[in-house]
């Protein structure tokens, strides 16, 4: 299972550093942003790396864990078959540009 986690640092090199240590899912357009003084991101992490996240100790490092993530099948089974564009903006998940 999937699993969206919020990584925050007071510092970009603290934040890098704490993703280059596990395995995390960064999605296709990472970004740090700066919120009440401290940088934050949104990544994704496997089951099976969760509890090595879960316990890092080092640093300002935060990890909030936002809950697990639907399997495709039931994300794909919220939207019905057929054209998604047909009102011109898209339907489904992300973000709509």
């Amino acid at each position: 299972m999937t699993h969206r986690l919020k990584v925050s640092g007071s510092s970009i090199p603290e934040l890098r550093a704490f993703l280059e240590e596990f395995e995390v899912d960064l999605g296709c357009r990472p970004a740090a942003v700066l919120r009440e003084g401290r940088y934050e991101t949104v990544v994704l992490s496997e089951d099976s790396e969760m509890p090595r996240i879960m316990a890092w100790r080092f640093g300002g490092i935060t990890v909030e864990d936002l809950g697990a993530l639907p399997s495709a099948d039931t994300r794909l089974s919220l939207f019905k078959a057929g054209n998604r564009f047909i009102n011109a903006v898209p339907s489904g998940f992300g973000i709509k540009e």
